[in-house]
C-alpha cells in the first residue's frame, strides 16, 4: 500500500473533478495538531478482513459519478 499526503489527495480530486482553476490554500499548522496519519491495509485486512480493490483515483471516479446520480435522483 502506497502512502497518499495530504497534496497528493488534493491534486487528485482537483483532477477527478476537472477543477483546474483551484489550488490548495496553505495555511500555518497548530503545533498541537497531528503532523501525519497513515491508515494501514494490511492491519485493516488482519482486523477486519477488509481489502484495497481499486486505486484512489478510480475510487474518486466512482464517488463523483455518485454524487452526480444521487443529485440527479433528489433534483426531481
Amino acid at each position: 500500500m502506497q502512502e497518499t499526503t495530504l497534496n497528493e489527495m488534493a491534486q487528485a480530486i482537483l483532477s477527478a473533478t476537472g477543477r483546474t482553476d483551484l489550488e490548495p490554500e496553505y495555511i500555518p499548522r497548530d503545533s498541537k495538531l497531528v503532523v501525519r496519519r497513515f491508515g494501514s491495509a494490511e492491519k485493516a485486512d488482519r482486523m477486519l478482513g477488509f481489502k484495497t480493490e481499486i486505486t484512489l483515483e478510480r475510487g474518486l471516479q466512482k464517488v463523483l459519478a455518485w454524487r452526480e446520480a444521487e443529485k440527479a435522483r433528489t433534483a426531481t
